[in-house]
C-alpha cells in the first residue's frame, strides 16, 4: 500500500477507484473533469440589496399598518413619493 510511481495513492478500491486511476493515468494535461478539485463554478452575481432610508422604512410601515395590499396605482404613488421603484415598494 502507499504511493505509486506516478504519485497517486494506490489504496482506492472498487470500480470508481479503477475508473479514476485510468483517467488520471491517461490524462496528464488536466483536460478531464477533476472530481476532487476544490474549484467551484463561478456564482451568478446577485442584485445588490436596496438600503432603505429610515424615512422610507417608516413611511412604508405606516402605510402597511392600515393597508396590507396596495393596488398598482397606490404602489406607484408610494414609490414616487418615496423615490423608490414600483418593485421596491412591492
Amino acid at each position: 500500500m502507499g504511493m505509486k510511481e506516478n504519485g497517486h495513492d494506490d489504496r482506492r478500491t472498487g470500480d470508481l477507484g479503477k475508473i479514476i486511476r485510468e483517467v488520471e493515468e491517461k490524462d496528464g494535461s488536466g483536460s478531464h473533469l477533476n472530481l476532487f478539485s476544490n474549484k467551484q463554478p463561478p456564482k451568478k452575481k446577485r442584485k445588490s440589496r436596496t438600503a432603505f432610508t429610515n424615512h422610507q422604512i417608516f413611511e412604508l410601515e405606516k402605510r402597511f399598518l392600515y393597508q396590507k395590499y396596495l393596488s398598482p396605482a397606490d404602489r406607484d404613488e408610494v414609490a414616487q413619493t418615496l423615490g423608490l421603484s414600483n418593485a421596491q415598494v412591492r
